[in-house]
């Protein structure tokens, strides 16, 4: 499958009609270096394909869960989506219009909370020295792994957290960063105690 478009886009760039992107850039790169062969180039443009598309996938899939599980939201969303790019779809929502779907950005936030699917078991990270947080010792070394689902589904941090509910967050929480998104794990956050987490010395 990877080959198939690896050899399109070679197709394309030698009819001129391919547009620039990362994958004729590493081409014209790698051509001449002989670290890389086909195989690896093949797993390179095969990985970022598969990031690209099996995000998108995964959160379109926990959309229609959430859909299908509470249809309530789904009115709500589609009359703002209405007023904003009209009844009969006149045209798709853009980045310029962000401001004026606020529920479409807490529906997003809710389908990255609800499901956190798409990285749910994290990267693993490890101290470079001892540490202590809220009475715990923590030896250099020590590696930490995030749970995304002990945290999105937390009800002491999100109420009812089996409910698929955007309005969670039409509040203060709608455009922070540290609220609803832990499919894309957990960054530093200081706030989270060391229950949230699995760890082993």
């Amino acid at each position: 499958m990877y080959q198939k478009q690896l050899d399109n886009v070679r197709e394309r760039i030698k009819k001129g009609t391919q547009k620039d992107c990362f994958a004729v850039d590493f081409l014209k790169s790698t051509d001449d270096d002989p670290f890389f062969n086909e195989t690896q180039r093949l797993f390179v443009l095969g990985t970022l394909m598969e990031a690209g598309s099996d995000t998108s996938r995964v959160s379109i899939g926990q959309m229609i869960a959430a859909a299908a599980t509470y249809p309530d939201w789904v009115v709500r969303a589609r009359e703002q989506l209405d007023a904003v790019c009209g009844a009969n779809a006149e045209r798709l929502p853009d980045l310029a219009d962000r401001e004026r779907l606020p529920y479409i950005t807490a529906t997003v936030k809710e389908i990255f909370r609800w499901r956190p699917n798409i990285a749910e078991i994290g990267a693993p990270t490890s101290l470079t020295q001892d540490d202590e947080y809220e009475g715990y010792k923590f030896p250099k070394d020590t590696v930490f792994v995030w749970n995304a689902w002990a945290i999105a589904l937390d009800p002491k941090e999100y109420p009812e957290p089996e409910r698929f509910y955007p309005e969670r967050f039409m509040n203060a929480d709608l455009n922070n960063s540290l609220k609803g998104h832990w499919s894309f794990g957990p960054g530093k956050y200081s706030h989270l105690s060391c229950r949230n987490f699995n760890i082993r010395s």
